[in-house]
């Protein structure tokens, strides 16, 4: 079994949005006793201070099913209220990605830009992937890492993450 990084998206309170750190240590101490968690990387998005994200590297897609059916998934129920805008069941948006290449450059920059999308036609996939190989060869803007992958869900989607610097590395529009 290969490692596997959790994607989470989701709706965050006003306590999040003024204070990450603080409301989400509580989430951060249940995660990090889970057998088979490797890290967690988790913070607001730039663009919308109402929406956050969390990547969550897991040994295995087994160590993550084997979480929801713990203890601790009861102790995280009980947990993320503060951090939420709404009820668990409508806040997150859960994927998995198998990403081609260690994903812990990217996610441990100081920005992380991540994109989502799904491709229109599934033959495209054999076309897609050479390109996305190349991500790291389309821009001269200098960043820190780079890497992308196949949700495990949907296997039409991919997401690519990038590592920059700083927010003011930009990539000039295409």
């Amino acid at each position: 079994m290969s490692e596997i990084t959790e994607l989470v998206t989701f709706a965050c309170s006003e306590a999040y949005s003024k204070q990450p750190e603080t409301t989400f240590r509580p989430v951060a101490s249940i995660l990090r006793k889970i057998p088979g968690m490797i890290s967690i990387y988790a913070g607001p998005t730039v663009e919308d201070e109402t929406k956050a994200f969390l990547f969550i590297r897991w040994a295995s897609k087994q160590a993550q099913t084997d979480f929801t059916k713990s203890p601790l998934f009861d102790e995280m129920k009980v947990a993320l209220p503060p951090v939420l805008a709404g009820p668990v069941e409508e806040a997150l948006v859960l994927k998995h990605v198998d990403f081609h290449a260690d994903p812990v450059g990217s996610l441990s920059a100081p920005i992380t830009e991540f994109v989502r999308f799904t491709l229109k036609d599934p033959h495209a996939k054999e076309q897609a992937t050479p390109l996305l190989n190349q991500l790291g060869e389309f821009t001269t803007v200098p960043f820190e890492a780079q890497t992308w992958g196949w949700c495990v869900e949907n296997k039409d989607q991919a997401v690519a993450v990038i590592g920059w610097k700083s927010l003011e590395v930009n990539i000039p529009p295409v």
